[in-house]
């Protein structure tokens, strides 16, 4: 039994009759192991058909979550966009801007606004970007560099340079 592909552990008794077998299912099926019981002469019954389905319930399970960060992040999002385009292309309204500086050709932004911005910015930074902070600190503790890595990098650095160019600090 073990030596099938993608068995991890086989336990045979012999007083009771029965098998307990550990296995990985994205590399074998419940099948394809009472095919192999069947081939070696025994009959193998199913008692837990459990087993099968939880890479299917971890699946959706991920895809769940995958769901619910991208809807959090849109929520977050499409204002932050509309916000900072608006404010950059001069189409917000006039209370929007505290002043216009003429010599620079710009207007200057109400702080609360840059404050608004700030509490959109924060929610999908540190909420839906999660897994991104984990991922590069767990390859920067084994001493490693990912995907992860420059994607927190990056974002951190843009988050900080857009908040620097509107003199929040």
């Amino acid at each position: 039994m073990q030596k099938i592909e993608g068995v991890i552990e086989a336990q045979v008794s012999i007083t009771t009759e029965r098998a307990r077998v550990k296995y990985v299912p994205t590399v074998v099926s419940q099948t394809e192991i009472r095919q192999a019981v069947s081939k070696s002469g025994f009959e193998a019954l199913e008692l837990g058909g459990e087993s099968e389905d939880a890479e299917a319930k971890a699946r959706q399970h991920e895809i769940n979550t995958q769901r619910r960060l991208l809807i959090t992040g849109l929520i977050f999002t499409v204002p932050l966009f509309a916000l900072s385009m608006g404010m950059d292309f001069h189409f917000l309204p006039s209370f929007f801007y505290s002043m216009y500086m003429p010599d620079m050709n710009m207007y200057d932004m109400q702080p609360w606004l840059l404050w608004l911005m700030f509490a959109l910015a924060t929610p999908v930074q540190f909420y839906v970007g999660w897994q991104y902070y984990v991922g590069a600190f767990k390859a920067l503790r084994s001493g490693s560099s990912n995907m992860d890595v420059l994607i927190a990098m990056g974002s951190r650095l843009r988050m900080f340079i857009r908040l620097r160019s509107y003199s929040v600090w």
